[in-house]
């Protein structure tokens, strides 16, 4: 499945970051963050 997305994401030139279960929803709200003050969302 993850693997997957990554390539849909080169195939499509979407990036995509993929992250799996073990990565702490801490780290992923504070990609969040860092993607909005860079205005990215």
């Amino acid at each position: 499945g993850l693997e997957l997305m990554k390539q849909v994401g080169e195939e499509t030139g979407v990036p995509i970051e993929v992250y799996d279960r073990y990565t702490h929803m801490t780290r992923v709200v504070d990609l969040i963050k860092q993607a909005e003050e860079a205005g990215g969302i």
